[in-house]
């Protein structure tokens, strides 16, 4: 079974069809935190995809923005490394990690997938400049 913890201003949104969760408090702070679970590991095939909106031009390495792992042996994350370049870490039998060549740039929106299939892996990104 897995549990989820929703920490500062997150909550779950009761009046939405989906029951999803509401961000409400500053940027910097809203974080949802799944624990880690051997039911995330991955082992042959998965696809991640996240929309990201980053708040400045120059993300710090390792600003995580997705992390199902205990940071150095099991699991996986997605982050950012200087400066603002999209990058996914799998640990495991056979440790896995794809990074974008060029940064995304901030304040726009961007359709990240990451696609995971015969010990591969694939990083697409979609960029949605605002004019």
């Amino acid at each position: 079974t897995m549990t989820e913890t929703i920490i500062n201003t997150v909550g779950w949104e009761n009046n939405t069809n989906s029951g999803g969760l509401g961000f409400v408090g500053t940027p910097d702070n809203d974080v949802a935190v799944v624990p880690y679970s051997a039911k995330w590991n991955i082992e042959d095939e998965m696809t991640i995809m996240t929309w990201i909106k980053s708040n400045n031009n120059a993300q710090g390495s390792f600003d995580r923005i997705m992390d199902f792992s205990d940071g150095s042996t099991t699991g996986w994350y997605l982050s950012f490394m200087n400066p603002n370049k999209i990058h996914f870490k799998s640990f495991g039998t056979n440790n896995l990690e794809v990074q974008a060549a060029n940064p995304t740039t901030g304040y726009d929106w961007h359709h990240v997938a990451v696609v995971i299939a015969n010990g591969t892996g694939t990083l697409y990104i979609l960029s949605l400049i605002h004019i």
